[in-house]
């Protein structure tokens, strides 16, 4: 797991510290208040709407994770940046970095709760997380030796996390591919209800709302896989979900831009 730290060290240390946007974390930033109020809804809601469901041979935890924390860092950055263009990075990262902080504490929290309830706090995932913001946002120089082999190591995290999903997958079972599908329907119907209800209650500013209608389209993050391995949390039905997911997201993404750039226009 050591390449995983050192990825989240490396990217947001040194992607985000050209983007004024993400000292929100620390120097306010009221005006984008509203936004990080809706990307915590369109994370946090589907969750807590689907842990009221009970879907026979998943795990509550096994089933919402995936539903939360979708690939908004390696697919998510790029394609909105392609769809809207430069203009809106800050809040494309700000919408990645509350994803990361939130995936590295509540779905951490959320995983380790049937061993230890503070058993998330040992992760050197969450730590990392948080050092690679203090350093972007501080602005603290690194010796290059330092930013090297952390850039190196990161580099191979995906291909790894990929590897490992490849390995599981293969050992899995077909009929888990029907309660992946199923499951990432359930996971598109209640990030579009947490999309309504956002747009409604919150005073968003147009720009926004196409940004947020695709983040909740996209498909689970391959991390979610990783941390339900690590936490022994039903890997074989995770690995599923996550493929189904992103073999679902071929129909999803390019309907969703559409809707998205049509909105925004």
């Amino acid at each position: 797991m050591i390449p995983v730290p050192s990825s989240l060290i490396n990217y947001w240390a040194g992607s985000f510290s050209f983007s004024p946007q993400v000292f929100f974390i620390f120097g306010g930033g009221l005006h984008h208040l509203p936004l990080i109020a809706a990307g915590a809804l369109v994370i946090l809601l589907p969750g807590l709407l689907l842990s009221l469901l009970r879907l026979k041979g998943i795990e509550r935890a096994a089933l919402i994770l995936p539903a939360m924390f979708r690939n908004t860092g390696n697919l998510g950055i790029p394609l909105m940046v392609l769809a809207f263009g430069e203009q809106e990075l800050g809040a494309i990262v700000i919408l990645f970095v509350l994803s990361n902080l939130l995936h590295f504490s509540v779905g951490m929290f959320i995983l380790s709760a049937n061993a230890s309830r503070w058993l998330w706090l040992r992760s050197p995932m969450l730590w990392a997380a948080l050092a690679g913001l203090l350093v972007a946002n501080l602005q603290i120089p690194l010796p290059d030796y330092l930013v090297t082999s952390a850039s190196l190591l990161g580099q191979i995290a995906v291909p790894l996390m990929l590897f490992a999903l490849g390995i599981r997958l293969m050992e899995g079972e077909l009929d888990h591919l029907g309660l992946a599908l199923k499951c990432n329907l359930l996971y598109l119907l209640a990030g579009g209800i947490s999309l309504g209800i956002a747009v409604w209650l919150l005073p968003l500013e147009p720009a926004w709302i196409p940004l947020l209608m695709l983040s909740v389209a996209l498909p689970p993050a391959v991390l979610n896989y990783m941390l339900c391995e690590q936490y022994q949390c039903q890997p074989d039905k995770v690995a599923s979900i996550v493929l189904g997911g992103n073999a679902l997201s071929v129909l999803v993404i390019p309907l969703a831009v559409w809707l998205a750039l049509h909105l925004g226009n």
